[in-house]
């Protein structure tokens, strides 16, 4: 049972705006490392070895991160050590933790928490591996509407290695598993749902360097055969930029997919690329660097990426620049066709430190920072040694700071077709649309309708009707899709 107390961790570093003040999550004293972190509402969890040995660490918080929990280091018995923790929150509330239990061979096990991580119901083993070869790399997704929990994961050192996701419909209390691929010696996998409860899963095969996809639409039953995504272009260094690739889900049959690659660069000088598909891994969109398209420039590494539930994509990675380490940012309110930063800010969400060799401790940043957003705020936690030795820290930024209003506004038109130019606006249409317009008054009352009916295919320009003097809302309605344009009378 976990420490009820709250504890509110030291202040460490003004983190730029609109992101919060660092706060270190940890409460290790001494000479010991954490790192690889895993965030979800109400929690975090890391590889933690203030013990002498590698433990599963985690901290709760009820107040979105402003005060942690008395740290845990969780332990399964079967073998001496535990790492790659993932940690989830399900539709219902409840924490999920998933924890590869290991030395030489390792198996994945399950816990579940519904008081924000205080308790914990017993362990229960996910990978059916048993005692031979190593149940690697997990990562864990959930059904949308059902209790269903998914978990990916590569096998090793079996007559039966490959790709796996296993799926319980119990709350993790049993699981069944099925290989989704065999192809080359594979690695870094990663999963999530759709909107519409579609399970998606991506893997690097590390014979051809491509990362290949398969997904399921019959809620884990079965799985597509798998389909190439795209080649990673990537010369391994010391660093450890990491190839474990990072999606998340959209609509029905919509992925997007963040990883470092150094195509459009030179050799160990990655980008953060983005690509997506809208139709189930048939078509991807061209790849992006995030990083360059909002200014930066190479040398990223470990991207982890955010969905707000308003449909905003926020990406997060570390960045050296300088001679510097630093936890940088940018959305994209279009679904990833461009991307930005917050007006006025600089892009950076804290300083930090990571060696360029395998570090000052004999440590590493793991292999994920992770990324989190919900109704109100976008969260980051990672791992730095700032001073010396890795440790935890967190910070978050408030949505309506992070990403203004008028940004998604904007989006808004230019998915509805809409141009604004001097005394009207022009409005594109792919096909036949029921479209209206109105204009309101400052008192919002409708003082002319200059529209209303169908129009097809095409460029339709809409100049501004003869008003008196003063500033004007026009409601633009096309198909079931709305927005206001402001224009001034004069």
């Amino acid at each position: 049972m976990g420490d009820r107390n709250m504890v509110g961790l030291a202040l460490l570093l003004l983190a730029d705006w609109p992101w919060s003040t660092d706060v270190r999550v940890d409460d290790a004293t001494g000479t010991s490392d954490q790192n690889e972190t895993a965030f979800s509402p109400y929690g975090g969890g890391w590889n933690d070895y203030r013990t002498g040995s590698w433990r599963y660490g985690f901290s709760g918080s009820t107040d979105q991160g402003a005060t942690w929990m008395t740290n845990q280091q969780h332990h399964y018995t079967q073998y001496s050590m535990d790492c790659d923790p993932v940690l989830g929150t399900d539709r219902l509330g409840r924490l999920h933790e998933i924890d590869l239990n290991f030395y030489s061979n390792g198996v994945l096990v399950h816990r579940m928490s519904t008081d924000m991580g205080q308790t914990w119901s017993s362990w229960h083993a996910v990978s059916q591996n048993g005692s031979t070869g190593l149940s690697d790399k997990p990562w864990l997704a959930f059904s949308p509407s059902t209790d269903t929990l998914y978990v990916c994961y590569i096998l090793f050192y079996t007559s039966q290695d490959g790709a796996y996701v296993c799926r319980s419909t119990n709350n993790g209390t049993t699981w069944t598993e099925q290989r989704v691929s065999a192809i080359g010696t594979m690695s870094r996998p990663f999963i999530c749902t759709d909107k519409a409860g579609n399970v998606f899963v991506i893997w690097i095969n590390w014979n051809t360097m491509d990362y290949y996809m398969a997904y399921s639409t019959n809620g884990g039953t079965s799985y597509s055969t798998p389909s190439l995504v795209t080649h990673s272009y990537y010369t391994w260094d010391s660093h450890r930029a990491s190839m474990i690739p990072w999606i998340m889900g959209g609509p029905a049959g919509t992925v997007y997919f963040v990883w470092a690659d150094e195509r459009y660069s030179s050799s160990q000088q990655y980008d953060i690329l983005f690509m997506k598909t809208t139709n189930y891994g048939t078509n991807w969109s061209t790849p992006v660097a995030i990083n360059t398209l909002t200014g930066r420039g190479h040398k990223v590494a470990l991207p982890a990426l955010a969905v707000t539930p308003y449909g905003d994509l926020i990406a997060v990675w570390a960045q050296y620049s300088g001679g510097t380490w630093s936890l940088q940012y940018a959305y994209s309110v279009n679904g990833g066709t461009t991307w930005q930063i917050t007006p006025s800010a600089t892009g950076r969400i804290s300083d930090a430190n990571w060696p360029l060799s395998y570090g000052q401790t004999g440590m590493e940043m793991g292999d994920y920072l992770t990324a989190y957003a919900d109704s109100q705020y976008a969260y980051a936690l990672w791992a730095d040694d700032r001073t010396g030795e890795y440790k935890i820290y967190f910070s978050k930024a408030r949505l309506s700071d992070l990403i203004p209003t008028s940004a998604r506004e904007e989006a808004a038109k230019a998915e509805m077709g809409i141009m604004q130019i001097a005394g009207g606006f022009v409005l594109t249409l792919s096909g036949n649309q029921d479209v209206s317009v109105e204009i309101y008054d400052p008192a919002g009352r409708l003082v002319s309708e200059p529209f209303k009916g169908t129009l097809g295919a095409g460029e339709h320009a809409f100049a501004w009707p003869s008003l008196n003097q003063g500033v004007y809302l026009a409601t633009v309605r096309v198909g079931d899709r709305m927005t206001n344009l402001k224009f001034a009378a004069r």
